[in-house]
């Protein structure tokens, strides 16, 4: 009898040590499961808040004079040194009966800002070249060159009266503001070819003057 008590006395002091054991090797484990919950952290909300955009519709004399202000240039092919566009010289240009390319210096002007012009009555020489057999004759102009428009400013659409053909226009939301166009007189044309720059939609945040567009 005493022999079966020891025995029943020594399985539950056996199980006893197992449990404890048991208990030990599980408690870092808790730890370590703890102690990640711990260093895990919430992602950060993203703002949500965005500028807006706005359309800036824009006179072309305004427009033009603060884009030159800081640097863009007006001027028509073939002119040489300023390119401001107050008033600035270039030349024209026709296919002879050949068809071949041929240039007539200051032929073409730009001046005021707006006005691109083809042909002057004081330029017989012109004149003259149209009634011998000229095909065709234009001056190309460049409006907003040389510079990019400020960052989150593009152009929409740049509007021009008289008649012209577009060479080049801004791409959509595009930063570059260049716009090339063509002046043409027909053969035998006894009259100039005007063309005026009368407005430019910019495209730009809603809390910025729209002369920031320029400022590059």
């Amino acid at each position: 009898m005493k022999n079966l008590i020891k025995m029943k006395w020594t399985s539950y002091l056996l199980l006893l040590f197992v449990g404890t054991a048991n208990a030990e090797l599980e408690r870092p484990s808790n730890t370590i499961i703890q102690h990640q919950k711990k260093i895990v952290k919430p992602i950060p909300k993203l703002p949500t808040t965005l500028v807006k955009l706005k359309e800036f519709v824009v006179p072309g004399n305004l427009a033009w004079a603060a884009a030159k202000d800081n640097g863009f240039e007006f001027y028509p092919e073939g002119a040489r040194g300023r390119k401001d566009g107050i008033d600035v010289w270039g030349a024209s240009y026709y296919n002879n009966q050949q068809n071949r390319l041929q240039t007539v210096p200051n032929t073409a002007r730009y001046s005021a800002g707006i006005n691109m012009q083809l042909g002057t009555l004081i330029n017989s020489e012109f004149w003259d070249l149209t009634e011998v057999g000229v095909i065709n004759s234009y001056a190309r102009f460049h409006l907003f060159a040389g510079k990019r428009l400020k960052s989150r400013w593009s152009v929409r659409n740049i509007e021009v009266s008289g008649s012209h053909a577009v060479n080049r226009r801004p791409a959509a939301n595009s930063r570059s503001a260049h716009y090339v166009l063509d002046v043409e007189i027909k053969k035998g044309a006894r009259n100039t070819g005007l063309v005026t720059f009368k407005k430019i939609v910019l495209i730009g945040p809603e809390n910025q003057d729209w002369r920031e567009a320029f400022k590059n």
